[in-house]
């Protein structure tokens, strides 16, 4: 290459080199490249904080550190994020916008009407009021640093790790001083204990004392340690070793924690399971221990649970109790039903037996357990869910107290509304067919005597409609091979 282009290339390099800017001081501020007289902001957030503040604004970070006193769920830190670079940058809330970042906690806030200069101004007054005058980020967190698996069987036995912290300097062993003789004080007597009993002396508790003193609650000279003295010491009567051996025994043969007897005539106390114990717990459900893990337990949420020894699965009132059984595991164990009921025997007035249809050809099931309902005095309730099943038993239980006028439903006396409830029970019959009805025909009568012709001629009663209305008076209510299967 000749010289002269060797030198011009050079100057061109140089002066490219003079045309680039030098790198920003502050990169986290920079003036927005398409709107003039706007800034971009780039920070990185921490949500959940106890204030919003600014953490580090360091010259030559590329994001401004914040503190967010909003969590991050439903774009309240991105809300807050905008709100607080605004007020430390004093600009108007309509003049502040969250242009990158919506889902990362690095995010870029543009900020019209202010300059590079300003922002990082007001970013650095706010971090010094904070506190945090230096402008560095929080020292980070110590890691522990594990060892790998070669560096420690390699090393000797003993020999400190290559990573371990230095040993902290040995201090010098702690010399006590020599005890110094002080004169004997005079032991205080102690109040209730012996007359040579000194400030440690603790006595026995009040009820040992009581104990050992016997029914007459006269006040006990037995203390631990000390054992009366007899004849040789002359201190007592004679019969004092005696006395103290006779209370000792008593001491260690009674079971001082008994409680009392019943007075003669007294109610025997309820066992675990009859009607009278579970009659106490009136606000909650009593739960056999052996459902604790059926997921029908972890379902009632309108009433308390207990759990307790009762013979049903679940006690619903002083009278009520159920049992719980799904039909596949009566399958599989037929034999289940018949235990429970034996021990169920006399114990409620109300007993239901709650089942669960979880499978798919229940039918000749559902009959062998209407069966032994009807022989052995039981409500069945069937339920096709857990849910349903929840439900059953918490309506049981809040209608446990109330009236039996809440439990009927309203009953109306004029002619029109017993007719419309009648007839809105066959499938498509509302209301307005119902007027429609009694206008043309007059009565309940001639709606039933009516052809599906004569229905079908009614403004509103289409064929269909008319053909379920005739048949729902003249169908039977039970299948011919249904009647011959539950008469076997």
């Amino acid at each position: 290459m000749p010289p002269a282009r060797k030198a011009k290339g050079k100057a061109q390099s140089a002066t490219a080199a003079a045309a680039v800017p030098p790198p920003p001081t502050f990169p986290a501020v920079q003036a927005h490249p398409k709107t003039p007289g706007a800034v971009l902001v780039h920070v990185r957030v921490k949500p959940a904080a106890k204030e919003s503040r600014v953490v580090a604004a360091a010259e030559g970070a590329a994001h401004v550190e914040l503190q967010i006193a909003a969590p991050a769920r439903e774009g309240e830190a991105n809300a807050e994020v905008v709100a607080f670079v605004g007020r430390v940058l004093g600009a108007r809330k309509s003049d502040v916008a969250l242009v990158r970042g919506h889902k990362s906690r690095e995010k870029t806030v543009e900020v019209a009407g202010v300059s590079p200069d300003e922002a990082v101004a007001a970013l650095k007054s706010s971090l010094a009021a904070s506190g945090n005058a230096g402008g560095s980020a929080p020292p980070p967190r110590r890691r522990f640093v594990v060892p790998s698996a070669a560096s420690v069987l390699d090393a000797p036995r003993g020999a400190p790790r290559a990573d371990a912290p230095p040993p902290p300097p040995m201090q010098p062993a702690f010399q006590p001083p020599p005890p110094q003789p002080q004169p004997p004080a005079q032991q205080q007597p102690v109040a209730g204990g012996p007359a040579g009993a000194g400030p440690g002396f603790q006595p026995r508790p009040a009820w040992q004392q009581r104990a050992i003193a016997g029914a007459n609650g006269a006040p006990s000279a037995f203390y631990p340690g000390a054992e009366p003295a007899g004849p040789a010491g002359g201190n007592g009567p004679p019969n004092a070793r005696a006395e103290f051996v006779r209370k000792r025994k008593l001491l260690q043969s009674e079971d001082l924690f008994k409680l009392p007897e019943l007075p003669t005539g007294a109610p025997p106390a309820p066992a675990p399971g009859s009607a009278r114990a579970t009659a106490a717990s009136s606000n909650a459900i009593l739960v056999n221990g052996r459902q604790r893990k059926n997921p029908v337990v972890s379902l009632i949420h309108s009433v308390p649970l207990e759990f307790g020894d009762t013979p049903a699965d679940f006690v619903l009132g002083a009278t009520a109790g159920a049992l719980f059984l799904s039909i596949q595991y009566h399958r599989l164990h037929p034999e289940y039903l018949v235990q429970r009921l034996r021990g169920m025997s006399g114990s409620f007035d109300l007993r239901i037996l709650l089942v669960l249809v979880d499978v798919a050809d229940y039918q000749s099931s559902v009959r062998e357990l209407t069966r032994t309902c009807i022989d052995s005095n039981l409500t069945l309730l069937l339920a096709w869910s857990n849910e349903e099943c929840a439900r059953y038993l918490e309506i049981y239980k809040s209608i446990e107290f109330k009236p039996p006028e809440v439990l009927m439903g309203r009953q109306e006396t004029d002619y029109l509304s017993r007719l419309t409830e009648a007839l809105t029970q066959v499938k498509g019959v509302n209301r307005t067919d119902v007027v429609t009805l009694a206008s043309q025909f007059g009565s309940f009568a001639a709606i039933v005597k009516a052809s599906v012709t004569d229905l079908a001629n009614c403004p509103g009663i289409g064929e269909k409609k008319a053909t379920r209305i005739y048949e729902a008076f003249r169908m039977p209510f039970v299948a011919a091979g249904d009647a011959v299967i539950l008469d076997e």
